[in-house]
């Protein structure tokens, strides 16, 4: 916020002209600002004769280049897009339907996200600029007035304003009242990280990472709080893979490639007159990933959908944790208004839209996706598979794939991935029972599909 101060002698208030639009110059308010010296005359003789809070109080004037409307409106919401109180209270005032009139048209504006990039910055300057003013110079209320219809006021009334509402809807009947709440002492609410990993970090690597964490996610989240919160109690989950996280999305959250290899079976099974070709269904889909390539992108991928399915997140961030400067944003459900934002805070981040899909469930009878071992015959290619029934995360082809895949190594993991399984009582109405509940020991498997 750019400014200069006028100060007059004795006790009087005096004028401290600001610029909430950096791109404002001085040819820009010039005018305006000569004819609001005449026209506050009024107000500020009425201060200094019957209300002056203190000697040389100040009156905060910004200008902006927003319309009155997204002004009184944009005032007018608490950061997250909660309606604050629309002038003092006080049932019956006359300026209170005046200023709700007002704030209607562009309320429902905000509300449909139909602001566009420069009008979201502009209006979060003005927000800055006026949480400035009040903590420099305290004032009792900041005036916000368009360059482009001066004569359209807006009063920014921020604290002990009681004896000042009637007198400034007195001598500026025309003008609109609205009060700014202050921001609760530690910030407006963020959203809650909730960090998660694919079982292959370190143990102290997670807490590590934090911090840079929220250094490379400051200006997202104070976006998401000003602007598009989805409740004070959102969560961001983010995900510590052991893989490549560009390479992660760009085969599994912008595409679907099991359904894409059922529907080639499909047109092979129709060409071919009810037979299977050779490298049919799935062929090539992750063909050219070695066996613990294959391992490490099945796990991180089973992490990533269980994150989606059991959070039910607007957004998500992968984080390879070998590389953590190339993390992604993973776009999931109502992101029109997080477009915007991420466009502002993250101009440089790749971003990824999720792809929606039907994730496959233990309880399912019919199972079709890739084979954990690294050692089956149709590794990388989508075929019918079934649960591991003790984690009931890894998925096999045959008994024979279980049983090397288990002499392997997924001895060791299977407790832990059956152990971290998440849990919420909010994912699609129910919550998820044990991950061994009400399996039996065995189970069938189906013949693959090449």
């Amino acid at each position: 916020m750019r400014g200069g101060w006028k100060q007059g002698d004795g006790a009087r208030p005096f004028l401290w002209f600001a610029r909430a639009d950096t791109s404002l110059a001085d040819q820009d308010i010039g005018a305006p600002r000569q004819r609001l010296v005449r026209e506050l005359h009024p107000i500020l003789q009425y201060m200094q004769q019957s209300d002056l809070e203190k000697p040389n109080e100040p009156v905060v004037i910004l200008f902006t280049r927003l319309s009155t409307e997204l002004i009184r409106s944009g005032l007018a919401q608490r950061p997250g897009g909660r309606a604050s109180q629309q002038g003092p209270p006080g049932q019956g005032h006359p300026y209170s339907a005046l200023t709700a009139a007002s704030c209607a048209s562009a309320a429902a504006v905000t509300a449909a996200g139909g602001l566009s990039a420069v009008e979201a910055t502009r209006l979060k300057a003005l927000r800055a600029a006026v949480h400035e003013a009040r903590a420099r110079v305290n004032p009792r209320f900041v005036l916000v007035v368009p360059v482009q219809a001066p004569w359209q006021w807006t009063f920014a009334l921020l604290r002990s304003y009681q004896n000042l509402q009637s007198a400034l809807h007195r001598l500026a009947p025309a003008a609109a009242l609205v009060v700014v709440e202050r921001p609760p002492p530690g910030g407006v609410p963020q959203p809650r990280l909730v960090l998660l990993d694919d079982l292959t970090p370190p143990a102290d690597t997670i807490g590590q990472l934090k911090h840079k964490l929220l250094l490379w996610l400051k200006p997202l989240l104070q976006w998401m709080a000003e602007e598009d919160m989805e409740g004070e109690a959102e969560r961001l989950p983010v995900l510590h893979v052991c893989v490549d996280a560009a390479r992660l999305a760009q085969r599994f959250v912008a595409r679907d490639p099991v359904a894409e290899a059922e529907a080639e079976a499909d047109e092979a099974y129709g060409a071919y007159g009810g037979g299977s070709p050779a490298g049919g269904a799935g062929a090539g889909a992750l063909e050219d990933l070695s066996g613990s390539e294959l391992q490490r992108m099945l796990l991180a991928r089973d992490r990533l959908y269980e994150a989606v399915d059991v959070l039910q997140p607007r957004l998500l961030v992968l984080v390879p944790w070998q590389a953590p400067s190339r993390w992604v944003v993973v776009l999931c459900r109502d992101y029109a208004r997080l477009l915007v934002g991420l466009t502002q805070a993250l101009p440089d981040r790749p971003v990824y839209v999720w792809k929606p899909r039907r994730l496959p469930r233990p309880r399912d009878e019919d199972v079709v996706d890739f084979c954990y071992s690294s050692a089956c015959p149709f590794r990388g290619a989508v075929q019918a598979v079934a649960y591991c029934p003790r984690c009931s995360v890894a998925k096999y082809c045959s008994q024979s794939c279980q049983a090397g895949h288990w002499q392997a190594g997924h001895c060791r993991l299977c407790p832990r991935l059956a152990g971290a399984k998440l849990h919420s009582a909010q994912a699609a109405g129910e919550t998820l029972a044990p991950a061994n509940a009400g399996r039996q020991r065995t189970s069938q498997y189906g013949k693959p599909r090449r």
